[in-house]
């Protein structure tokens, strides 16, 4: 699958029409010491009275020097408002395509935090799930990396700051089906701190539905070379904890044993409810700098991997993570 192919909307183009439809991006400045997230979605209700068809824009500032700088807003449109080209998806003062992603929203504080991202591609699409499993109806959530670990130049700017950068690494994701997912803990690191080897990382642990077991996928560079996993079976075999604000992975890679310990950082959190086509919540909470210690074995060669605020850090699940958190919830709306 080549880049506009896994980039186009796939309420266009398949036959079976997803209830929900996203494509997202995770970006690291590490020239700034800060991170960018930014997410364009569309729903698609299934006969449910409280939602509405609509697109849905994120954002979130995540700022190491100056905490003072994280924010976290979103805001939903009529679904009609949202055009949907063959080489870009328009949305009120924003859009994403193949290479970019711009726009603008305000924040709770009367701000504009605006964004134009370019992205340098350096690897083929990828996705998780092995290729015959992809060709069978069974998945109800569907994901391709549309640019693995890829290069981003651009500009951020909150009310009257602007942050320009010319060096940043990413995640450009397209995610699409007819239900969300259950559970879904995630770390990426696409550059470890001090490290000559050049390692980079995605793992991430999925339970489609409840009472499912759990799959866990990771893909590995080692100086820009990627090491894929694609077995079903060693997915489930895998192991994963979940103890907030911190997630610790095992899994083998070919013939790389992985271990992963991962943490949000605690004062810049984003945290916000994404919803089924059914109407259910599920509550996302998810730091982009936060910190990661990897180590990976290898031929009896064991290499210790840290990054200091220098990863992405997701926990998504069915109830809330804390009581005491407001969550923001773009669908409670009437247009």
């Amino acid at each position: 699958m080549n880049l506009r192919e896994s980039f186009i909307s796939k309420f266009a183009a398949s036959f079976v029409k997803p209830r929900f439809e996203i494509w997202f991006a995770a970006v690291l400045i590490p020239e700034n010491d800060q991170a960018f997230w930014v997410r364009y979605s569309t729903l698609n209700p299934r006969n449910n009275r409280d939602l509405f068809p609509m697109g849905t824009l994120w954002a979130s500032l995540f700022d190491r020097k100056n905490p003072k700088n994280h924010r976290t807003t979103v805001q939903s449109f009529p679904y009609e408002d949202v055009l949907i080209k063959e080489h870009a998806i328009e949305f009120p003062e924003a859009s994403v395509g193949p290479d970019h992603m711009r726009g603008k929203i305000q924040t709770s504080k009367s701000e504009d935090l605006a964004w134009d991202l370019e992205f340098r591609h350096k690897l083929e699409p990828n996705g998780h799930l092995p290729r015959w499993l992809e060709k069978t109806p069974i998945p109800k959530t569907r994901s391709i990396v549309s640019s693995p670990f890829t290069e981003v130049a651009g500009w951020i700017r909150l009310a009257n700051q602007k942050f320009t950068f010319q060096n940043a690494n990413g995640h450009f994701n397209h995610i699409w089906g007819t239900n969300r997912v259950s559970e879904l803990f995630w770390t990426f690191v696409p550059k470890f701190d001090n490290d000559p080897d050049d390692w980079s990382m995605e793992i991430a642990t999925v339970r489609p539905q409840p009472f499912i077991p759990t799959l866990t996928f990771v893909t590995l560079l080692k100086r820009g070379i990627p090491i894929h996993q694609h077995s079903i079976l060693r997915s489930l075999r895998s192991s994963t904890k979940v103890e907030y604000p911190k997630l610790r992975f095992k899994t083998r890679l070919n013939d790389y044993e992985i271990s992963v310990e991962s943490e949000m950082d605690k004062d810049q959190i984003a945290g916000y409810i994404y919803r089924d086509p059914d109407g259910s919540p599920r509550y996302i909470e998810q730091s982009d700098i936060g910190n990661v210690k990897c180590v990976i074995r290898h031929q009896g060669k064991e290499t210790v991997l840290n990054a200091k605020q220098a990863a992405g850090v997701e926990f998504h699940g069915l109830r809330p993570w804390r009581k005491d958190h407001e969550y923001l919830d773009p669908y409670r709306i009437q247009f």
